[in-house]
This record gives structure tokens, C-alpha cells and sequence, in this order.
């Protein structure tokens, strides 16, 4: 039984917004992995992941995001995350993830953060 769900919604023209409850594990990475390949496929190439509900997100779930994170960057968009826990920061830390996405303490500031250009890493 998967002990994950999501909520995909716009918040402003443009950007869509993915809020994940739950924690994303083995038993349900499929479900996860079909999401963002549906995001890619979406209009809007501005995506903000709310973290807020979020538990835990494992290892796979992570190059999921990094995958998606590239292939938007590719073609103009970009992916920022907004109300993770100290926890799950600490991951992406750890990880140096925090050097090629934005994290931001709130919806709005996520919103006005792709009002500032974009400079994708050479290493995505």
C-alpha cells in the first residue's frame, strides 16, 4: 500500500505546483516516476514541488527529480522547491543539490524567484 499522494495545481500564470505528501519509497517510486513524466508532458515548464507534507524521499526519487530538473532546464524551464523540512533539506545537502536548485521558505517567494534568470549548471 502506498503511503504517498500528490496534489498538482497552478498557482500563477505559467507554474504549476506539485505539493507531495508522504513519503516517497520503493513500493511506490512508480507512481512518483509517472508523475514527473506527466510534468514534463505538461504546458507549464515552471514546476514549484511543496514539500511541506513530505516525510521522506528516498535516493531514487531524487535522480527522478534531478532527470526532470535537467530536461525542463533544457528547453527553458526550471524547477525550485519550496517548505521542506530540516530533514529533507539536510539530504539535498548533503548531496549539494541545494548549488543547482532554489529552495525557498514560501510559496510566494518561490513564485517571484523565477522572476530572476535562470543559469542551468553545466553539470545537469
Amino acid at each position: 500500500m502506498s503511503d504517498f499522494s500528490f496534489q498538482r495545481h497552478n498557482t500563477a500564470p505559467g507554474i504549476s505546483c506539485v505539493s507531495l505528501s508522504g513519503k516517497v519509497k520503493s513500493d511506490n517510486i512508480d507512481q512518483f516516476d509517472t508523475l514527473f513524466q506527466e510534468l514534463l508532458k505538461n504546458e507549464n515548464k515552471k514546476i514549484v514541488l511543496d514539500f511541506s507534507q513530505t516525510e521522506f524521499i528516498n535516493s531514487k526519487a531524487i535522480g527522478i527529480i534531478l532527470k526532470t530538473l535537467g530536461s525542463l532546464r533544457k528547453c527553458g524551464g526550471d524547477m525550485v522547491v519550496v517548505n521542506v523540512s530540516p530533514q529533507i533539506l539536510q539530504v539535498f545537502q548533503l548531496l549539494t543539490l541545494d548549488k543547482i536548485m532554489k529552495f525557498f521558505p514560501t510559496m510566494s517567494d518561490a513564485i517571484s524567484g523565477f522572476q530572476k534568470p535562470v543559469i542551468p549548471p553545466a553539470t545537469l
